[in-house]
């Protein structure tokens, strides 16, 4: 493994790049694992891209959130949705502990995936009736 980590460290930015573009065009809880095994990985290293990663995290997570809030059916879709969604806030939760170090950074993540965290996990109330 660390023989893998030192070949892809010194293209660790394209990697990062493409594996987000990789999430853009599929929603998969599997990229999104990986993103995150990624950040594990590499977390020395992530601190001048912390700030756009989250933020392409943050991204993803909300179209999956939304593209979930369907008819309510239940379907297989809905469900690889909420999870690849809940793996999103694994991804950023341990990409906010992987640059606590920077206090500054880590800082400013907590002001970005708070708010994101707590509107994604509070349920809206229903509409009222005409």
């Amino acid at each position: 493994r660390q023989e893998a980590a030192n070949a892809i460290l010194p293209a660790l930015p394209k990697v990062l790049d493409d594996h987000f573009r990789l999430m853009d065009l599929i929603e998969s809880d599997e990229l999104v694992t990986c993103l995150d095994l990624l950040i594990q990985t590499f977390s020395t290293h992530l601190t001048p891209y912390a700030q756009t990663m989250a933020q392409r995290l943050s991204q993803h997570l909300l179209r999956l959130v939304h593209s979930g809030a369907g008819d309510g059916g239940g379907d297989d879709e809905d469900f690889e949705n909420i999870f690849a969604a809940s793996q999103c806030l694994c991804a950023l939760s341990t990409l906010v502990i992987a640059v606590r170090e920077d206090r500054q950074l880590h800082a400013l993540m907590q002001a970005l995936v708070s708010p994101l965290v707590v509107s994604t996990l509070i349920p809206k109330p229903p509409p009222f009736p005409p």
